[in-house]
């Protein structure tokens, strides 16, 4: 225990920063150093939306639908400075529902950015979110294929990442980073990740890298804590028109209630090339071992297929859909399954400098049987005024 509370204590003083859970890490690069400093402006946004849900509340039995009316506010900043850079930004919303008071509050998103050149080869980056809303936005859940009942969550994420140019080809890379999640109901319990990272990475030819990835994740959870090790291999092909990823490796992990260690395979791949001037499509499947909160069996084996598509319509006008899909099958209980989707399309339209229009759909579904399954939408409009000085 000693040992984890100073791991923690290392990721909290360094910085705050999203978990690391990709398979394939992204190497940090190093800020220029030869450009003068210069600051991006201040940056805010206030403006009013208003949505409706069906199954608002999230709930298998009895359903509401339901009309929210919302304020908005935004702030952001940034700087470049000699030897790295800095930034930070806020977002909150006030959220004001028609039946369903329960789900009345505050909904907000705080993070910043720091990154440093220590020396001509060796780099440091930290970064960070402290985040509250709904239980089924919240990233650390939803990434692990865990759709909750609409309750409130926060979630808080802290990483330091150094980076070493070995030669101008290869470079080694560490990160520590700490995830934690809590929710306002009690009947739902949070917890706590750190996640050790090592990876060194090598180019092969001009557009190809290899290299080797060594992780560690420790989750605490009320009564219990568990470990996933990771040994993985990753290879990397970025052209003008195509990036393409795949990984893949052997993951020890423990369960609770159970002594020594499971194994299990790790590997991902996925692609993104733009189709057509302005249109950009991405997909990615994944097969992993992942740690979770608030269910019952939160050791689970987890296979991800997700897409994405983007297009700029108009030089003012863009938009964008996703979905994901995530089947999870429990380590301890294997008869215990879960399935669940998450896609949505967003648009974003300019007509004024200072204006922007906004529409976003969401559906949601989770199956867990023998439950039955749930489903809901959230749909949602905006108009924002933003400016900058």
């Amino acid at each position: 225990m000693k040992i984890c509370r100073f791991l923690l204590s290392c990721a909290v003083l360094c910085s705050w920063c999203p978990p690391v859970w990709a398979q394939v890490a992204e190497p940090v690069r190093a800020p220029s150093t030869t450009r003068a400093a210069e600051d991006v402006p201040w940056t805010l946004s206030l403006g009013v939306g208003a949505s409706y849900e069906t199954n608002a509340l999230f709930t298998p039995l009895n359903p509401i639908d339901d009309y929210s009316n919302r304020l908005n506010g935004g702030i952001s900043r940034s700087w470049r400075l000699r030897r790295g850079g800095a930034s930070f930004f806020g977002t909150a919303s006030q959220v004001f529902y028609k039946d369903v008071s329960s789900l009345d509050g505050l909904r907000y998103d705080l993070g910043g950015t720091f990154s440093h050149a220590l020396t001509r080869r060796l780099q440091w980056a930290g970064s960070g979110t402290v985040s509250s809303g709904l239980a089924r936005d919240a990233r650390p859940l939803t990434d692990t294929g865990v759709l909750l009942p609409s309750v409130t969550t926060r979630s808080s994420s802290a990483s330091s990442a150094f980076s070493y140019a070995l030669s101008r080809d290869s470079q080694i890379d560490w990160t520590l980073a700490e995830t934690g999640v809590g929710f306002a109901s009690s009947t739902l319990n949070g917890g706590t990740s750190v996640t050790s990272t090592a990876s060194w990475t090598t180019r092969v030819g001009r557009s190809q890298t290899i290299g080797a990835t060594q992780d560690y994740s420790r989750t605490f959870r009320e009564n219990d804590a568990t470990d996933i090790y990771g040994f993985l291999g990753t290879w990397a092909l970025t052209t003008g028109q195509w990036t393409v990823y795949a990984s893949g490796g052997l993951r020890p992990y423990t369960v609770p209630l159970l002594d020594g260690f499971r194994f299990s395979g790790a590997f991902a791949a996925g692609v993104t090339k733009p189709v057509r001037q302005n249109q950009t499509v991405g997909i990615s499947y994944s097969h992993n071992v992942e740690q979770t909160f608030a269910v019952a069996a939160p050791t689970r084996l987890l296979d991800t297929v997700s897409g994405n598509y983007s297009i700029a319509l108009l030089t003012n006008l863009t938009a964008s859909v996703s979905g994901t899909y995530t089947h999870g099958k429990s380590t301890l209980f294997p008869e215990l399954k879960t399935n669940a989707q998450i896609a949505g399309a967003t648009l974003d339209f300019r007509p004024f400098r200072h204006l922007s229009i906004s529409g976003s759909a969401t559906y949601y579904s989770r199956l867990e049987e023998p439950i039955a399954r749930v489903t809901g939408t959230t749909t949602i409009v905006s108009a924002n005024y933003v400016t900058s000085w």
